[in-house]
């Protein structure tokens, strides 16, 4: 929960965390199912993952978890921008299907005074 401190200084704890799914594993084999790109006569939203559909066959889903995690005091007004956020799962055998993308997390503060409304 946000802070403030004097008149225009507010104390922020930041936690930003994206989570991607990556595919799936075979238990036993350790075969790797990575996301495809879904087929056409499927919804926009639809994921699709190359797993045989059968229950002799244990799978465990693998997702990326990126966060980080920091305190800030940031003057009413002024942000801060956090950058290179870490992978804190492990995810072998997939990696990120989509080339390395820049993650980027804003975060503005601003001081509104309730005589001010």
């Amino acid at each position: 929960e946000p802070g403030i401190r004097g008149e225009e200084l507010v104390a922020l704890w930041v936690k930003a965390q994206l989570v991607e799914f990556l595919g799936a594993v075979d238990i036993e084999k350790g075969t790797a199912f990575p996301l495809r790109n879904p087929p056409r006569h499927l919804p926009d939203r639809a994921l699709t993952v190359g797993i045989p559909l059968t229950h002799d066959r244990p799978t465990r889903a693998v997702f990326s978890r990126r966060a980080e995690e920091t305190h800030v005091d940031l003057l009413s007004g002024y942000g801060v921008l956090l950058a290179g956020l870490g992978e804190v799962e492990a995810v072998e055998p997939l990696k990120r299907a989509a080339p390395k993308g820049r993650l980027l997390v804003l975060v503005k503060a601003r001081v509104i005074h309730p005589a001010a409304r």
